[in-house]
C-alpha cells in the first residue's frame, strides 16, 4: 500500500490560526470605532450643510422669480423647488409629528413653514420635541436695508444647532 505525502494540515489551516485572524479583525474594529464615528459625524454634518445649501438656493432662485413677475415672494415648501428633492425628505408633516420624526430625515412644517431634520449623531442645542434634538429652520420672507424682498432659511436664535 503506497503512503501518501498527505498531511493533514495541508488543506485546511488549523483551527487556531482561524481564531487568531478572527480576534486580529475583531481588535482592528473595535480599536477603529472612534475613527469610524467621527467620520460618520464629519459625514452627516456634510450633508446638512449641503441639503440646506441647495434649499438657500432654491428659496433665491423662487424669490427671483417671483420679483421678475412683479410678485412678492410667499414662503413655500422649498423641497418643492428641488428637482429631486434628497432621498431622506419624508414630506410635509404636521409639528405634532415632530417628535416622531425619523433619525436621518427631513420634513416641512407647514404650520409654521419650519424645515426639520433629526440627526442621527448628537447635537449641542436645537428644537426639542419629546425625546428628540431636530435641526430646525424657518421659511421666512425677509427684506434688507436695500428694499429688497426675499424669502430666505432663517435659524431663529431659540433653534440654533451645533454639533458635539
Amino acid at each position: 500500500m503506497a503512503r501518501s505525502d498527505h498531511n493533514r494540515y495541508n488543506d485546511n489551516p488549523p483551527i487556531s490560526l482561524l481564531l487568531l485572524a478572527l480576534a486580529l479583525t475583531l481588535a482592528i474594529t473595535y480599536s477603529a470605532q472612534p475613527v469610524l464615528s467621527a467620520f460618520d459625524q464629519h459625514l452627516e454634518r456634510s450633508h446638512v450643510n449641503a441639503v440646506l445649501d441647495r434649499l438657500r438656493l432654491a428659496t433665491a432662485a423662487h424669490s427671483a422669480n417671483c420679483l421678475s413677475a412683479d410678485r412678492l415672494p410667499q414662503p413655500c415648501n422649498p423641497f418643492a423647488l428641488l428637482n429631486p428633492p434628497p432621498r431622506n425628505y419624508i414630506g410635509p408633516r404636521p409639528h405634532t409629528d415632530l417628535s416622531a420624526l425619523p433619525e436621518g430625515c427631513w420634513c416641512f412644517v407647514p404650520e409654521f413653514n419650519w424645515i426639520a431634520y433629526h440627526p442621527v449623531h448628537n447635537i449641542y442645542s436645537g428644537a426639542t420635541y419629546g425625546a428628540n434634538q431636530l435641526v430646525i429652520y424657518l421659511v421666512a420672507p425677509v427684506q434688507d436695508q436695500h428694499s429688497s424682498a426675499d424669502v430666505r432659511l432663517v435659524q431663529p436664535p431659540r433653534f440654533a444647532y451645533a454639533w458635539k
